[in-house]
């Protein structure tokens, strides 16, 4: 006799994830500098995720000039917190 395996999703964890992932990229930027550390484009992330997924030829094009003209891609985010640095001797 055959055993079946089911996997049931609960919606109500499936919507957290979903609001932990849009909080995440709230907050996030992608900054793009050249060699002498001149900001080129300062975008919020969720702004570049779609205009990724509605233009992908566009996004493709432009990481390859980007790569090309040895710019710097970074993404950037906030944090609240406050950050303690703990020296190691």
């Amino acid at each position: 006799m055959a055993t079946k395996k089911i996997l049931t999703i609960d919606g109500s964890l499936l919507s957290k994830m979903f609001q932990d992932v849009l909080g995440y990229i709230k907050g996030t930027r992608l900054k793009v500098t050249n060699k002498n550390d001149k900001t080129i484009a300062n975008i919020p992330l969720f702004l570049a995720v779609i205009v990724g997924i509605i233009l992908p030829v566009l996004t493709i094009t432009a990481v390859i000039v980007v790569l090309v003209l040895s710019y710097q891609i970074t993404i950037e985010k906030e944090t609240k917190s406050d950050l303690i640095i703990i020296d190691q001797k």
